[in-house]
């Protein structure tokens, strides 16, 4: 009977000491979240404007010609020789991130995929250290940690 009134009241103490507020770490947590959304949905939208990048040179690449450009809202829409269209839309820089800014770079009379790096246009090349045509591959986006 001793031992049962020992564990109550040590179970009672313990759960009264439990009244630590986690009130900053959950903001933090939640913070965090919001920032990793919209870091990938960043992504996406310079993933899609790679793309389109790509869709673009693979037509210039096949003999097509621009038959007009379309200033709209939030971009242009090309129209293509063939009739097909292109969408480019402008983006917008995140408060906290800002996109990377992938190009394509002509090198004797080929493009290749490129990124510009803050200071200077760099060539983005395979893990052989190739660099890529843009009319060969979209190049994937993704976030390392560090």
């Amino acid at each position: 009977m001793i031992l049962l009134a020992a564990v109550l009241t040590m179970a009672a103490a313990f759960s009264s000491c439990s009244k630590y507020d986690d009130t900053e770490l959950r903001d933090s947590i939640k913070d965090l979240d919001e920032q990793v959304t919209d870091l990938e949905a960043a992504i996406e939208d310079v993933q899609n404007d790679v793309a389109e990048l790509h869709e673009l040179f693979t037509k210039l690449s096949q003999g097509l010609t621009v038959s007009s450009i379309e200033e709209i809202e939030n971009g242009y829409v090309i129209t293509f020789s063939d009739g097909q269209e292109v969408t480019l839309l402008n983006g917008t820089a995140g408060a906290d991130f800002n996109a990377p800014q992938i190009v394509p770079i002509e090198e004797d009379g080929v493009w290749y995929w490129g990124y510009y790096d803050g200071t200077d246009y760099m060539f983005m090349t395979t893990a052989d250290g190739k660099k890529i045509p843009v009319t060969s591959a979209i190049p994937r986006l993704r976030v390392n940690n560090g």
